[in-house]
Protein backbone atom coordinates (compact mmCIF):
# COMPACT_ATOMS: atom_id res chain seq x y z
CA UNK A 1 0.00 0.00 0.00
CA UNK A 2 1.00 3.71 -0.86
CA UNK A 3 2.05 6.00 2.10
CA UNK A 4 -0.80 8.21 2.03
CA UNK A 5 -3.07 5.26 2.34
CA UNK A 6 -1.01 4.50 5.30
CA UNK A 7 -1.32 7.62 6.51
CA UNK A 8 -5.05 7.52 6.22
CA UNK A 9 -5.07 4.55 8.27
CA UNK A 10 -2.19 5.40 10.85
CA UNK A 11 -4.94 8.86 11.62
CA UNK A 12 -8.25 6.70 11.76
CA UNK A 13 -6.59 4.15 14.27
CA UNK A 14 -5.48 7.38 16.55
CA UNK A 15 -8.83 8.66 16.25
CA UNK A 16 -10.40 5.29 17.65
CA UNK A 17 -7.87 5.27 19.96
CA UNK A 18 -8.73 8.45 21.52
CA UNK A 19 -12.55 8.89 21.28
CA UNK A 20 -11.82 7.60 25.05
CA UNK A 21 -9.75 10.19 26.06
CA UNK A 22 -12.04 12.70 24.08
CA UNK A 23 -15.55 11.12 26.22
CA UNK A 24 -13.50 11.71 29.44
CA UNK A 25 -12.68 14.97 28.33
CA UNK A 26 -16.15 15.96 28.19
CA UNK A 27 -17.02 14.34 31.41
CA UNK A 28 -14.56 16.04 32.93
CA UNK A 29 -15.96 19.37 31.85
CA UNK A 30 -19.04 18.73 32.57
CA UNK A 31 -18.23 17.98 36.24
CA UNK A 32 -16.29 20.97 36.61
CA UNK A 33 -19.36 23.32 35.18
CA UNK A 34 -21.72 21.46 37.71
CA UNK A 35 -19.16 21.88 40.73
CA UNK A 36 -18.71 25.34 40.19
CA UNK A 37 -22.48 26.26 39.58
CA UNK A 38 -22.90 24.02 42.75
CA UNK A 39 -19.86 26.52 44.47
CA UNK A 40 -21.67 29.68 43.14
CA UNK A 41 -24.74 28.39 44.90
CA UNK A 42 -23.49 27.86 48.52
CA UNK A 43 -21.28 31.54 48.00
CA UNK A 44 -24.29 33.97 46.69
CA UNK A 45 -26.23 34.09 50.27
CA UNK A 46 -22.57 34.74 51.94
CA UNK A 47 -21.68 38.36 52.18
CA UNK A 48 -18.30 37.94 51.37
CA UNK A 49 -19.17 36.02 48.51
CA UNK A 50 -18.00 38.44 45.17
CA UNK A 51 -14.26 37.52 46.35
CA UNK A 52 -15.37 33.73 46.12
CA UNK A 53 -17.03 34.11 43.23
CA UNK A 54 -14.06 35.83 41.39
CA UNK A 55 -12.06 32.85 42.14
CA UNK A 56 -14.62 30.23 41.58
CA UNK A 57 -15.59 32.14 38.13
CA UNK A 58 -15.89 29.88 34.74
CA UNK A 59 -13.16 32.66 33.22
CA UNK A 60 -10.91 31.69 35.85
CA UNK A 61 -11.45 27.68 35.29
CA UNK A 62 -8.20 26.55 33.01
CA UNK A 63 -9.90 25.70 29.41
CA UNK A 64 -9.52 22.45 28.24
CA UNK A 65 -10.20 20.90 25.15
CA UNK A 66 -13.51 19.51 24.26
CA UNK A 67 -14.40 16.57 22.07
CA UNK A 68 -15.66 18.26 19.34
CA UNK A 69 -12.65 20.38 19.59
CA UNK A 70 -10.99 17.32 19.33
CA UNK A 71 -13.03 15.77 16.90
CA UNK A 72 -12.27 18.58 14.63
CA UNK A 73 -8.65 18.47 14.62
CA UNK A 74 -9.01 14.93 14.01
CA UNK A 75 -10.96 15.29 10.80
CA UNK A 76 -8.55 17.74 9.73
CA UNK A 77 -5.87 14.88 9.98
CA UNK A 78 -7.61 12.56 8.24
CA UNK A 79 -8.68 14.45 5.02
CA UNK A 80 -5.16 15.99 4.90
CA UNK A 81 -4.02 11.91 4.98
CA UNK A 82 -6.25 11.24 1.05
CA UNK A 83 -5.81 12.50 -1.84
CA UNK A 84 -7.65 15.78 -3.48
CA UNK A 85 -5.65 15.57 -6.74
CA UNK A 86 -8.99 14.51 -8.40
CA UNK A 87 -8.00 10.72 -9.24
CA UNK A 88 -9.06 7.13 -8.50
CA UNK A 89 -6.32 5.80 -6.84
CA UNK A 90 -5.41 1.89 -7.10
CA UNK A 91 -5.58 1.30 -4.02
CA UNK A 92 -9.69 2.06 -4.16
CA UNK A 93 -9.94 -0.55 -6.93
CA UNK A 94 -7.89 -3.41 -5.11
CA UNK A 95 -9.93 -2.87 -2.22
CA UNK A 96 -13.01 -3.39 -3.56
CA UNK A 97 -12.00 -5.91 -6.01
CA UNK A 98 -10.95 -7.96 -2.68
CA UNK A 99 -14.39 -6.98 -1.28
CA UNK A 100 -15.98 -8.51 -3.81
CA UNK A 101 -14.20 -12.16 -3.08
CA UNK A 102 -14.98 -11.67 0.44
CA UNK A 103 -18.26 -9.85 0.72
CA UNK A 104 -19.02 -10.40 4.04
CA UNK A 105 -18.60 -8.46 7.47
CA UNK A 106 -15.46 -9.78 9.06
CA UNK A 107 -13.32 -8.69 6.09
CA UNK A 108 -15.25 -5.52 5.36
CA UNK A 109 -14.50 -4.32 9.04
CA UNK A 110 -11.26 -5.36 9.30
CA UNK A 111 -10.46 -3.39 6.38
CA UNK A 112 -12.37 -0.28 7.16
CA UNK A 113 -9.60 1.86 6.84
CA UNK A 114 -9.42 0.81 3.22
CA UNK A 115 -13.47 1.50 3.09
CA UNK A 116 -13.03 4.70 4.52
CA UNK A 117 -10.44 5.76 2.21
CA UNK A 118 -11.83 4.84 -1.03
CA UNK A 119 -15.12 6.64 0.22
CA UNK A 120 -13.16 9.87 1.50
CA UNK A 121 -11.06 9.92 -2.00
CA UNK A 122 -14.76 9.62 -4.19
CA UNK A 123 -15.61 12.24 -2.27
CA UNK A 124 -13.56 15.18 -3.05
CA UNK A 125 -13.90 13.64 -7.15
CA UNK A 126 -17.13 13.73 -7.49
CA UNK A 127 -17.66 17.12 -5.80
CA UNK A 128 -15.07 18.43 -8.51
CA UNK A 129 -16.84 16.66 -11.33
CA UNK A 130 -20.41 18.68 -10.24
CA UNK A 131 -18.74 21.64 -9.90
CA UNK A 132 -17.25 21.32 -13.58
CA UNK A 133 -20.63 19.99 -14.81
CA UNK A 134 -23.02 22.52 -12.94
CA UNK A 135 -21.02 24.96 -15.41
CA UNK A 136 -22.60 23.37 -18.43
CA UNK A 137 -26.16 22.58 -16.43
CA UNK A 138 -26.98 25.22 -14.19
CA UNK A 139 -30.20 22.78 -13.38
CA UNK A 140 -28.12 20.47 -11.04
CA UNK A 141 -28.71 20.52 -7.51
CA UNK A 142 -25.61 21.72 -5.66
CA UNK A 143 -25.04 19.52 -2.82
CA UNK A 144 -22.17 17.89 -0.71
CA UNK A 145 -20.47 15.29 -2.39
CA UNK A 146 -21.72 12.81 0.38
CA UNK A 147 -25.09 13.44 -0.43
CA UNK A 148 -24.63 12.45 -3.87
CA UNK A 149 -22.52 8.88 -2.90
CA UNK A 150 -24.45 5.49 -3.07
CA UNK A 151 -23.73 4.09 -0.02
CA UNK A 152 -21.91 0.77 0.02
CA UNK A 153 -24.47 -1.17 2.49
CA UNK A 154 -26.67 -3.22 0.26
CA UNK A 155 -30.30 -2.94 1.55
CA UNK A 156 -31.20 -6.11 0.10
CA UNK A 157 -28.48 -8.01 2.38
CA UNK A 158 -31.21 -9.17 5.33
CA UNK A 159 -32.47 -11.15 2.38
CA UNK A 160 -30.09 -13.55 1.50
CA UNK A 161 -28.14 -11.17 -0.80
CA UNK A 162 -24.16 -9.62 0.02
CA UNK A 163 -24.02 -7.10 2.49
CA UNK A 164 -21.61 -4.95 0.70
CA UNK A 165 -21.72 -3.14 -2.85
CA UNK A 166 -18.14 -3.96 -4.36
CA UNK A 167 -18.04 -0.59 -6.48
CA UNK A 168 -18.67 3.19 -5.84
CA UNK A 169 -21.09 5.57 -7.57
CA UNK A 170 -22.87 8.69 -7.41
CA UNK A 171 -25.94 10.01 -8.58
CA UNK A 172 -26.72 13.67 -9.12
CA UNK A 173 -29.48 15.86 -11.27
CA UNK A 174 -31.87 18.97 -10.74
CA UNK A 175 -33.29 16.94 -8.18
CA UNK A 176 -30.42 15.71 -6.30
CA UNK A 177 -29.78 11.98 -5.79
CA UNK A 178 -33.31 11.01 -5.91
CA UNK A 179 -36.57 12.48 -7.54
CA UNK A 180 -38.50 12.13 -10.80
CA UNK A 181 -35.72 13.72 -13.03
CA UNK A 182 -33.38 12.74 -15.33
CA UNK A 183 -29.72 11.88 -13.61
CA UNK A 184 -26.39 11.93 -14.11
CA UNK A 185 -24.27 8.51 -12.77
CA UNK A 186 -20.88 7.55 -12.55
CA UNK A 187 -20.14 3.81 -11.25
CA UNK A 188 -16.42 2.60 -10.30
CA UNK A 189 -16.22 -0.92 -10.01
CA UNK A 190 -12.75 -2.58 -10.63
CA UNK A 191 -12.41 -5.81 -13.70
CA UNK A 192 -13.35 -2.84 -16.50
CA UNK A 193 -16.91 -2.50 -15.23
CA UNK A 194 -16.92 1.22 -14.57
CA UNK A 195 -19.50 3.88 -16.57
CA UNK A 196 -20.90 6.31 -16.89
CA UNK A 197 -24.83 7.25 -17.49
CA UNK A 198 -27.19 9.78 -18.14
CA UNK A 199 -31.23 9.67 -18.29
CA UNK A 200 -34.15 8.02 -16.54
CA UNK A 201 -33.36 4.26 -15.15
CA UNK A 202 -37.00 2.00 -15.11
CA UNK A 203 -39.10 4.54 -14.86
CA UNK A 204 -42.30 3.28 -12.87
CA UNK A 205 -45.69 3.03 -14.76
CA UNK A 206 -47.14 6.50 -13.91
CA UNK A 207 -43.67 7.91 -15.27
CA UNK A 208 -43.13 6.10 -18.28
CA UNK A 209 -46.83 6.07 -19.60
CA UNK A 210 -47.08 9.95 -20.02
CA UNK A 211 -43.22 10.18 -21.39
CA UNK A 212 -44.23 7.69 -24.07
CA UNK A 213 -47.19 9.42 -24.97
CA UNK A 214 -44.72 12.67 -25.01
CA UNK A 215 -42.43 10.96 -27.57
CA UNK A 216 -44.94 9.35 -29.85
CA UNK A 217 -46.48 12.73 -29.45
CA UNK A 218 -43.39 14.81 -31.43
CA UNK A 219 -40.35 12.69 -30.98
CA UNK A 220 -38.47 15.29 -33.05
CA UNK A 221 -35.85 17.21 -30.06
CA UNK A 222 -35.03 13.81 -29.02
CA UNK A 223 -34.11 12.65 -32.60
CA UNK A 224 -31.79 15.88 -32.99
CA UNK A 225 -30.06 15.06 -29.58
CA UNK A 226 -29.46 11.59 -30.48
CA UNK A 227 -27.89 12.72 -33.81
CA UNK A 228 -25.71 14.94 -32.50
CA UNK A 229 -22.15 14.36 -33.47
CA UNK A 230 -20.70 15.12 -29.78
CA UNK A 231 -23.29 12.85 -28.20
CA UNK A 232 -22.78 10.13 -31.10
CA UNK A 233 -18.41 10.01 -30.25
CA UNK A 234 -19.24 9.29 -26.74
CA UNK A 235 -22.12 7.25 -26.64
CA UNK A 236 -23.01 5.97 -30.22
CA UNK A 237 -26.05 3.77 -29.95
CA UNK A 238 -25.91 3.20 -26.20
CA UNK A 239 -29.77 4.04 -25.64
CA UNK A 240 -30.62 1.43 -27.74
CA UNK A 241 -27.99 -1.54 -27.16
CA UNK A 242 -26.76 -0.97 -23.31
CA UNK A 243 -27.95 -3.95 -20.69
CA UNK A 244 -30.25 -1.17 -19.09
CA UNK A 245 -32.37 -0.46 -22.10
CA UNK A 246 -34.04 -3.78 -21.70
CA UNK A 247 -37.05 -3.15 -24.88
CA UNK A 248 -40.01 -5.12 -24.63
CA UNK A 249 -40.45 -7.81 -27.44
CA UNK A 250 -43.48 -5.80 -29.18
CA UNK A 251 -44.94 -2.61 -28.97
CA UNK A 252 -45.98 -1.32 -25.65
CA UNK A 253 -49.90 -1.10 -24.71
CA UNK A 254 -51.84 1.31 -26.97
CA UNK A 255 -48.92 1.83 -29.69
CA UNK A 256 -49.09 0.45 -33.34
CA UNK A 257 -46.14 -2.23 -33.93
CA UNK A 258 -45.24 0.11 -37.57
CA UNK A 259 -45.13 3.41 -35.01
CA UNK A 260 -42.17 5.74 -36.73
CA UNK A 261 -41.10 5.85 -32.89
CA UNK A 262 -41.31 2.27 -32.02
CA UNK A 263 -37.68 2.03 -31.20
CA UNK A 264 -38.21 4.75 -28.73
CA UNK A 265 -41.08 3.45 -27.00
CA UNK A 266 -39.89 0.31 -26.91
CA UNK A 267 -37.58 1.06 -24.16
CA UNK A 268 -37.53 0.20 -20.20
CA UNK A 269 -34.97 2.60 -19.56
CA UNK A 270 -34.13 5.69 -21.16
CA UNK A 271 -30.47 5.68 -20.43
CA UNK A 272 -27.01 6.61 -22.17
CA UNK A 273 -23.99 4.10 -21.36
CA UNK A 274 -20.04 5.05 -21.98
CA UNK A 275 -17.33 2.46 -20.44
CA UNK A 276 -14.19 2.78 -19.01
CA UNK A 277 -11.25 0.10 -18.65
CA UNK A 278 -9.52 0.09 -15.07
CA UNK A 279 -6.42 1.65 -16.82
CA UNK A 280 -8.82 4.75 -17.93
CA UNK A 281 -9.73 5.12 -14.17
CA UNK A 282 -6.56 4.96 -12.57
CA UNK A 283 -5.21 7.53 -14.87
CA UNK A 284 -3.08 10.25 -13.23
CA UNK A 285 -3.11 14.08 -13.46
CA UNK A 286 -6.94 14.15 -13.40
CA UNK A 287 -7.28 12.15 -16.86
CA UNK A 288 -10.29 9.75 -15.45
CA UNK A 289 -11.65 13.30 -14.04
CA UNK A 290 -11.72 15.12 -17.57
CA UNK A 291 -13.09 11.97 -19.06
CA UNK A 292 -16.18 11.72 -17.15
CA UNK A 293 -16.35 15.60 -17.08
CA UNK A 294 -16.60 15.47 -20.82
CA UNK A 295 -19.15 12.41 -21.10
CA UNK A 296 -21.54 13.95 -19.30
CA UNK A 297 -21.02 17.86 -20.86
CA UNK A 298 -21.92 15.53 -23.93
CA UNK A 299 -25.15 14.43 -22.22
CA UNK A 300 -26.34 17.56 -21.19
CA UNK A 301 -28.74 18.16 -24.50
CA UNK A 302 -30.05 14.52 -23.61
CA UNK A 303 -30.57 14.81 -20.21
CA UNK A 304 -32.54 18.65 -21.06
CA UNK A 305 -34.64 17.13 -23.30
CA UNK A 306 -35.88 13.87 -21.35
CA UNK A 307 -36.97 16.68 -18.70
CA UNK A 308 -38.44 18.60 -20.64
CA UNK A 309 -40.43 15.04 -22.21
CA UNK A 310 -41.01 14.32 -18.30
CA UNK A 311 -43.17 17.41 -18.51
Amino acid sequence: MGSGLEEFRYNEEERSGTRKQEAAIDRKRKREENDLKAKKGRFTSNDESSEDEHVLSSDSVERRPTASRAKAKGDSKRKSSVSSSGCISEHSLQFFSELEENNNKDFFHQNKYRSDFAREEFVRFVEEVMDRVRAHDETIREENGRLLINRVNRAGARFGGPPYQAWLSFTMSKTGKKGASAKYYLHVQPNNRSFVAAGIWQPPTDIITPLRQNIANDSRALRRVLALKSFVDVFHDSLFTNDHAQPLKSAPRGYSKDHPDLDLLRLKSFVCVHNFQDEEVMAPNKAFLENVVSCFVASVPFVREMNALLG
